[in-house]
C-alpha cells in the first residue's frame, strides 16, 4: 500500500492541520465519549468523508455497535453483518465504493437512518495483545470521489491513536469497577455474599463468562464455595482442576484448550451442559503468603475467546483485594463468634442464678427465629433476634435472690423491684453499637411490654413496642408458662393455649398469636428436643 501512498502538497498541509487541530483538542479532553466524538470527526476530516462511526464489539450478544455516529444513535447489528462486520471477522481493511452493488452491505441500517451510503472505507481496531476490538467506519468520499490506498494509509493514523485510547478506556473501566464494587464489599459481612460480589468483582473485570472464588478447607483437604456463577454450593479436592492447582502449587494458571489438559475434569461440563473454552485460575494469598483460596474465571468473552497475561495482571488485582477483604471477614467473623458465646454465657448464667436451666434459653431462641421468620423478617435479621434473645433477663443479675428465688407470691413491693429487671437489661446493653448487642437491649427492655398498652417497664402497647421486642414476649411466656417455677409448676399445653387465644390482642399481638398457631408443631417439636 505505501508505494500508492501519494499526496500533494496542499493535501499534505491540510492534513497536518487537521492532525494537529484534533491532538490537541484530545489531549485537553478528559470525558471518553466526547475523545471518541473527536476521533471520529478527525478521521472523517482527514480522509474527507462525509460520515464517520466507531464500531465496538459486543461479545456479550455477539454483535457490534456505534458508541459515537455524526448525528445518528447508537444502532447494533450482528457481528459477521455488513461490510464493517466483515472487516471485523475476516481481520482484514475494505474499500467499496459502490456499496449497494457490494453483497456485504446492510442496507437496513440506512433505512433505519434514513442515510444514502455510496462508499465504505472500514479498517479493524486492535488492542496491545492483537485481539481485534471494533472497527473504524467512513462514508461517502466527498465531491462524489472514491476512497482510495492513500485514504486507507491515512485512516490507520486515526486507528493507531484510537486502539491506545480505547486500552486506557479498558484500564479506566477496570477502577471504575472496582471502585464501585468496593462499597458493597466493605459493609457485607456475611461470607456467602461475600463470595458472590467478589467473583462478580472478577468476572466483570475480566469480561469472563463464569467466575467462582474457592475458599481451602484445610481439615477436610476440600475446596469450597457457597456461590458460583452458574453452580449450587460444591465441594471438591484439594488438589482437583485447575482451582486445586493453583492452591496447591501457589501459582496462577491460564489454560485455553483445557480438554486437552490432564488438570482439566470434563465431569461438569457433562453434568451442566456447560462447554469450557479457557480458564484463569489464582492463588488468593494473605500478606504472609498463605494460601486462603483461589479465584477461577471461565470463558473470556473475547473474540478470540482466550485469556491473555493482561488478564492474570488484572485478576491478581483482584486477588490481592479479595485475599485482603476475606481475612478482615475472618477476624469479624471470630469477634461476632465471641460476642455470640458470650452472650449465650451471660444468659445462661443468669438462668441459672433464678433456678432455670440453660434449656430455657436455647427453646426461647429457637422459638424467636420461627416467628422472626413468619412474620417477613429477612434471615439475617431473625437470625440476629436469635442470636440476642438468650439476653431477654439479663437484668435480674442485679435482682436479690430473696425475691428472685422466692418460691410464693411477689409481694407488690417486691414485684416493683422485680420489674426493674427489663430496665436494668436495656441500660446495660444498650452502651453497645454491636447489632447483636443492640438487638439485646431492646429485647430486655421490652419483652414485658403488652400488646394493649398494661405491660412494664414504659406501658408502650401496640406497634410502638418493637418487634424484637413483640416477639420475645410471646417466645418467653409460651416457655415460662410450660416449665417448672421456684414459684409454680409447668402449665399443662391445652391451658397455655388456651391463655393465648384469649390474650391475643392484650398481651400479644394478634399475627405473632396466628403465627404461633399456624406453626404450633414446630414449638412443640421444639420444646421437646431441649425439655429440661
Amino acid at each position: 500500500m505505501s508505494e500508492n501512498f501519494n499526496l500533494t502538497q496542499p493535501d499534505a498541509n491540510r492534513i497536518l492541520r487537521v492532525i494537529l487541530d484534533y491532538s490537541s483538542k484530545i489531549a485537553s479532553e478528559t470525558n471518553r465519549e466526547k475523545i471518541m466524538y473527536l476521533l471520529t470527526g478527525m478521521g472523517r476530516d482527514i480522509v474527507n468523508a462525509d460520515r464517520c462511526s466507531f464500531w465496538l464489539v459486543d461479545t456479550d450478544k455477539n454483535e457490534i455497535f456505534t458508541k459515537i455516529a455524526d448525528s445518528v444513535e447508537e444502532i447494533r447489528i450482528p457481528l459477521s453483518s455488513g461490510i464493517v462486520g466483515y472487516g471485523i471477522t475476516n481481520d482484514t481493511p475494505v474499500i467499496s465504493n459502490n456499496a449497494y452493488s457490494d453483497e456485504r452491505f446492510l442496507k437496513d441500517v440506512d433505512a433505519r437512518t434514513g442515510y444514502s451510503t455510496r462508499n465504505i472505507i472500514a479498517i479493524p481496531i486492535k488492542n496491545s495483545d492483537n485481539e481485534t476490538i471494533g472497527a473504524f467506519e467512513a462514508l461517502n468520499k466527498k465531491d462524489g470521489a472514491d476512497f482510495n490506498e492513500n485514504d486507507l494509509m491515512l485512516l490507520f493514523i486515526t486507528i493507531s491513536i484510537a486502539g491506545k485510547l480505547l486500552e486506557s478506556f479498558d484500564t479506566h473501566n477496570v477502577l471504575e469497577t472496582i471502585f464501585k464494587s468496593a462499597t458493597k464489599i466493605a459493609n457485607e459481612t456475611n461470607i456467602d455474599r461475600l463470595l458472590l460480589l467478589l467473583a462478580d468483582l472478577a468476572r466483570d473485570i475480566l469480561n469472563a463468562d463464569r467466575c467462582t472464588l474457592w475458599l481451602a478447607d484445610r481439615e477436610r483437604k476440600e475446596l469450597w464455595t457457597k456461590v458460583a456463577h452458574g453452580l449450587s454450593s460444591v465441594r471438591m479436592p484439594l488438589q482437583s482442576g485447575f482451582a486445586g492447582y493453583a492452591v496447591t502449587n501457589n501459582t496462577p494458571v491460564i489454560c485455553n484448550d483445557p480438554y486437552n489438559d490432564s488438570r482439566f475434569n470434563p465431569d461438569v461440563d457433562k453434568e451442566t451442559g456447560y462447554s469450557t473454552k479457557s480458564i484463569i485460575s489464582i492463588p488468593v494469598k494473605t500478606i504472609q503468603n498463605d494460601v486462603l483460596g483461589a479465584i477461577q474465571c471461565i470463558n473470556k468473552k473475547s473474540h478470540i475467546q482466550k485469556f491473555k497475561e493482561n488478564d492474570l495482571e488484572k485478576l491478581m488485582l483482584v486477588g490481592g483485594y479479595a485475599a485482603q477483604t476475606l481475612e478482615v471477614t475472618g477476624l469479624y467473623k471470630e469477634i461476632e463468634d465471641t460476642q455470640k458465646e458470650i452472650i449465650f454465657t451471660l444468659g445462661t448464667a443468669c438462668e441459672f442464678r433464678s433456678k432455670e436451666t440453660s434449656n430455657h434459653v436455647k427453646r426461647v431462641a429457637e422459638y424467636s427465629i420461627i416467628l422472626a421468620l413468619e412474620y417477613g423478617l429477612d434471615m439475617e435479621e431473625a437470625e440476629r433476634i436469635k442470636q440476642a434473645s438468650p439476653m431477654h433477663d439479663i437484668g435480674k443479675i442485679a435482682i436479690p435472690d430473696a425475691i428472685l428465688n422466692k418460691p410464693g407470691k411477689l409481694t407488690p413491693e417486691e414485684f416493683d423491684i422485680m420489674k426493674t429487671h427489663a430496665q436494668i437489661g436495656c441500660d446495660m446493653l444498650a452502651v453497645s453499637k454491636r447489632k447483636t448487642l443492640s438487638t439485646a437491649a431492646i429485647i430486655a427492655g421490652e419483652h414485658h411490654e403488652k400488646w394493649d398498652g398494661t405491660g412494664y417497664p414504659k406501658g408502650k402497647s401496640g406497634e410502638d413496642i418493637h418487634i424484637y421486642g413483640r416477639i420475645s414476649a410471646l417466645a418467653d411466656v409460651f416457655d415460662a408458662l410450660g416449665s417448672d417455677r421456684c414459684y409454680k409448676k409447668a402449665w399443662d399445653t391445652d391451658k397455655i393455649l388456651e391463655l393465648f387465644k384469649e390474650q391475643k390482642g392484650r398481651h400479644f399481638e394478634p399475627k405473632l398469636i396466628d403465627i404461633f398457631f399456624a406453626n404450633l408443631d414446630m414449638f412443640l417439636y421444639i420444646r421437646e428436643q431441649y425439655r429440661d
